[in-house]
């Protein structure tokens, strides 16, 4: 959904999604568990520091992909 989407400096976008391979790419991600915030910061920084997000990254991420998304 994201693809088409320009980049533009100075532009933000609030993208709220379930699905953390949509995020993935995002500047920065916010996780919320039960409303509150939980962990801030890229795909690969909420891998290392985030139980939950990690949690649920396993639980999506397609087994032939790598646990930081990679190939």
């Amino acid at each position: 959904m994201l693809d088409g989407l320009e980049r533009r400096p100075g532009q933000a976008v609030l993208h709220i999604t379930q699905k953390v391979r949509a995020a993935r790419t995002a500047d920065r991600i916010l996780v919320l568990e039960e409303g509150r915030q939980v962990g801030l910061g890229t795909h690969r920084s909420l891998l290392d520091t985030c139980p939950t997000y990690r949690e649920i990254w396993a639980s999506q991420a397609p087994e032939e992909e790598g646990e930081d998304g990679t190939r």
